[in-house]
C-alpha cells in the first residue's frame, strides 16, 4: 500500500535515507554531511537551501527551515510543510496547513497535503472534501492520482485504481509509488480468470522488475514478485528471491515462512524447511503458522514425537484447527494413548470430512481401550448409510461383529481399487493385533509396505518398522 505522505518527499528519503534514519528530527543533534563541512556555509540561507536540495540532504534542509519558518513564502512553504510532515511534526504541519489553506484556497499542492493531514488525523470525510476540489482543479496531477489510487486500494477496487494509477504513470514513469501500487493492483485484477490472471501477473513482474531497478533494495519487490513468479510456474526464480527477501531483512519472520511453503509445495525440501521453522522460532517463539507447518514437516520425516509437540501446541492455540487431528490422532495411537486418539479421530471426523476412516480409528482406539459395546455402537451408527456393495461396508461389518477372516480376505482381494483395498488391508491387520495375532497382522500390515503419506499407510508402516527393528 501507498505511504500516505507527500509523493516527491518519500521518493526523496527512499533514497537517501535521512528521514527513515531518524525517528525525529527535531530538536536531536544532527552532524552535518561530510560535503556540508568541506564547503563553507553561506550567509545567504536560500543558496545553503539550494545546495541542501541538491545533495538531497533532508535532514539539514528541515533544519534550515526550522531557523527560518519566519520568512518562508511560496514554494519554500510547501516544502517546510512536506518535510514536517514526513517528520511525523503532525500538530506543526496542521497548524501550518490551515495558514496556507487560507491564503491559497485554489492551490492543487496544499489541498494534496491537508488532504494528507487530515487523513492521517482520521478525518476522512474532509480530507475527501479537499482531494476532490484537487482533482476538480487538475485532474492530471500526479500526486492526487495517487492518493485517489490509494482511497480505492483500501476499498479493494482495484480497477478503480489502476485508472488513476495509470495517470501518475503516464506523467511519471518512474513514480516509484505508483509503480509499487501498479504492481499490487495487477496482482489482483485477474483473479478468477487463470488466462487473464496469467497475463497480468506477468506484466507485474515486468512492474516489479523496474521497481527493482530504481530501489534494489525494497524488499517487498521481492516479496511481491516471489508471489506472481510462483504462480507462473517461475519457481526458481521466486525462490531466488525470497532468498533476497531474507537476505535484506533477516528478523522479519514472514520471509521464512513465505520461503518454507515454496521449498514444501513446490521443492519438498524438507531438511531446508526445517532451517526456516527454525528460523521463525528464532525469532518468534509462538508463530502459529510455522507450529502448522512444523507439525506436518516432522511428520513426514517420520519425526513423530517432535510432530506431536506442534500439533499439540496448534490444537491448544487454534481447537477449530481442523487438520491438526487426524495427526495427533494418528501418532497418540500409535504411542497407545487410546483415549486421546480416540477423541482426535472423532473431532477430525466432525471438523474435516465425514472419511469412514476417522470412525474406523475411533472404533479401534475404543476396542484398544476395552470399550467394546461403544465401538459397536459408534459402528453401527456411523455405517448406516454405507453402500452395501462397497468393501468399506464389509469392513465396517467386520469390525463391528468380527467373523471369519476368510471371508473378508476374499472381499479384499476382490477389490479393484488399490487404495481401497490397502486400507482395508490395514483394518484387517488392527483387528488381527487385537486378537493377538501378530504374524497375521504383519502380512496385512506389508501389503501397505509401499504405500506413504495417509492415515493407515502412516501405522502400518510403524507397525512394519517395530517389527523390523
Amino acid at each position: 500500500m501507498l505511504k500516505v505522505i507527500p509523493l516527491p518527499l518519500l521518493v526523496l528519503f527512499l533514497f537517501t535515507g535521512c528521514l527513515s534514519q531518524s525517528p525525529s528530527l527535531h530538536g536531536a543533534d544532527k552532524p552535518e554531511p561530510e560535503e556540508s563541512r568541506a564547503v563553507e556555509k553561506s550567509d545567504d540561507w536560500r543558496i545553503e537551501l539550494e545546495r541542501l536540495q541538491s545533495m538531497g540532504d533532508t535532514v539539514g534542509l528541515l533544519s534550515l527551515l526550522d531557523e527560518h519558518k519566519d520568512e518562508l513564502e511560496g514554494e519554500m512553504s510547501t516544502l517546510y510543510l512536506s518535510l514536517l510532515m514526513a517528520d511525523s511534526r503532525l500538530e506543526e504541519a496542521e497548524l501550518l496547513g490551515a495558514q496556507l489553506l487560507d491564503e491559497k484556497p485554489d492551490d492543487v499542492n496544499v489541498l494534496y497535503m491537508n488532504a494528507l493531514i487530515y487523513d492521517m488525523e482520521g478525518r476522512g470525510e474532509e480530507a475527501d472534501t479537499l482531494i476532490q476540489k484537487a482533482y476538480g482543479l487538475d485532474n492530471t496531477n500526479p500526486d492526487v492520482n495517487l492518493y485517489l489510487a490509494e482511497m480505492e486500494l483500501r476499498k479493494k477496487d482495484y480497477k478503480g485504481a489502476n485508472e488513476y494509477l495509470g495517470v501518475v504513470l503516464e506523467r511519471e514513469p518512474e513514480n516509484f509509488s505508483a509503480l509499487v501500487a501498479k504492481a499490487d493492483v495487477l496482482m489482483h485484477l485477474g483473479k478468477g480468470n487463470d488466462d487473464l490472471n496469467e497475463k497480468f501477473l506477468a506484466d507485474a513482474v515486468k512492474v516489479l522488475d523496474k521497481v527493482e531497478e530504481i530501489a534494489p533494495d525494497y524488499v517487498y519487490t521481492y516479496v511481491d514478485r516471489s508471489r506472481a513468479l510462483t504462480v507462473l510456474g517461475q519457481t526458481t526464480r521466486a525462490m531466488r528471491d525470497l532468498n533476497k527477501a531474507v537476505e535484506l531483512e533477516p528478523d522479519v519472520e514472514w520471509h521464512y515462512l513465505d520461503r518454507l511453503v515454496l521449498n514444501l509445495k513446490y521443492f519438498g525440501w524438507l531438511d531446508r524447511a526445517v532451517e526456516d521453522i527454525k528460523s521463525i522460532e528464532a525469532i518468534n517463539p509462538n508463530n502459529l503458522f510455522a507450529h502448522i507447518y512444523a507439525a506436518g514437516v516432522y511428520d513426514d520425516l517420520k519425526e513423530y514425537d517432535l510432530a506431536l509437540e506442534y500439533y499439540e501446541k496448534v490444537m491448544a492455540a487454534r481447537p477449530d484447527y481442523a487438520y491438526s487431528y487426524e495427526g495427533a490422532g494418528k501418532i497418540y495411537y500409535m504411542n497407545e494413548e487410546y483415549d486421546k486418539a480416540e477423541s482426535c479421530f472423532l473431532k477430525s471426523y466432525e471438523l474435516i470430512y465425514p472419511y469412514e476412516g476417522f470412525i474406523l480409528m475411533a472404533a479401534l482406539a475404543m476396542k484398544n481401550q476395552g470399550k467394546n459395546f461403544e465401538a459397536k455402537e459408534l459402528l453401527t451408527e456411523s455405517g448406516k448409510g454405507l453402500d452395501r456393495e462397497s468393501l468399506t461396508y464389509e469392513v465396517f461389518r467386520y469390525m463391528k461383529d468380527g467373523g471369519s477372516d476368510y471371508f473378508i480376505s476374499g472381499e479384499i482381494a476382490r477389490e479393484t481399487d488399490k487404495d481401497e483395498r490397502n486400507k482395508a488391508w490395514f483394518y484387517l491387520g488392527e483387528m488381527y493385533l487385537l486378537q493377538d495375532s501378530p504374524r497375521s497382522a504383519q502380512a496385512a500390515f506389508l501389503n501397505l509396505s509401499e504405500e506413504d503419506g495417509y492415515l493407515e499407510a502412516d501405522i502400518a508402516n510403524w507397525h512394519n518398522r517395530g517389527v523390523d527393528e
